[in-house]
């Protein structure tokens, strides 16, 4: 498989590692699952590469081998905006971002989601690792400060939108949720998504159940919500946060 990898057999390459992970017995090698993932990856393969480094995550949770599968994941579902706010806020979750331009998608993405609180601790994690210390300093701060209004905004306001939200729709409370998530209360977030999913449900609405759980550190209901997303983007989304819940 090495050699065939080498000498660019890309097709030989995964079929001899496929073999090779088939017959260890359970937990493969993990060089074995590297060469197999980029395999997959030189043959324009990313739906298998994908799997191959959940898997890899799974047995071997290195901070490597979560950024190659969450980086990946952002390309995966970037045409949807809540899919990638979900894999920045993993990203965020195990420290993995190190790029300024990174920090300020994400809290980009989390403002235009709705959820400022969030955006605001993602500038801050990047000032604390000195990643935004290169970057634009101007755009960084405009960020900031921006982030920051709204968040001051926002969280005053919160007993009034949670209740607006009850009243609400299944996006209005998966909103809601967020929110009180980005500010501390898991408690009232899982509320928030118990709500959404008693009025019809989402995917947003049982990945939000499932962080917020992890924010309580309770594994088993964590996985439990993030084994109801169904969707092709979220469940990839879903797959990830459960191995990260499992982790907790």
């Amino acid at each position: 498989g090495q050699a065939q990898h080498a000498g660019g057999n890309y097709k030989a390459a995964a079929a001899s590692f496929q073999t090779a992970i088939k017959n260890s017995g359970g937990r493969p090698n993990e060089n074995w699952l590297r060469y197999l993932q980029d395999s997959y990856m030189k043959l324009g393969d990313t739906a298998s590469a994908s799997k191959v480094t959940t898997e890899l995550v799974r047995l071997y949770p290195s901070d490597d081998n979560w950024r190659i599968l969450t980086s990946n994941l952002v390309r995966q579902v970037s045409a949807d905006d809540q899919a990638m706010f979900n894999v920045y806020m993993l990203m965020y979750e195990l420290g993995l971002i190190d790029r300024a331009s990174t920090y300020q998608e994400a809290a980009i993405k989390a403002i235009q989601a709705g959820v400022p609180g969030a955006a605001v601790k993602l500038m801050d994690q990047g000032y604390k690792t000195n990643a935004l210390a290169g970057g634009d300093q101007a755009r960084a701060k405009r960020i900031t400060d921006d982030a920051t209004k709204r968040a001051t905004e926002q969280k005053a306001a919160m007993a009034r939108l949670d209740q607006q939200a009850a009243a609400g729709d299944v996006a209005a409370n998966v909103r809601v949720g967020e929110a009180w998530l980005s500010y501390g209360d898991a408690d009232k977030a899982i509320a928030a998504a118990q709500r959404a999913i008693a009025k019809g449900g989402s995917d947003q609405a049982y990945l939000l159940l499932g962080r917020a759980y992890v924010a309580k550190k309770n594994s088993a209901e964590a996985r439990k919500a993030f084994g109801q997303v169904k969707g092709a983007n979220y469940s990839q989304v879903a797959q990830l946060w459960s191995i990260r819940a499992g982790q907790v």
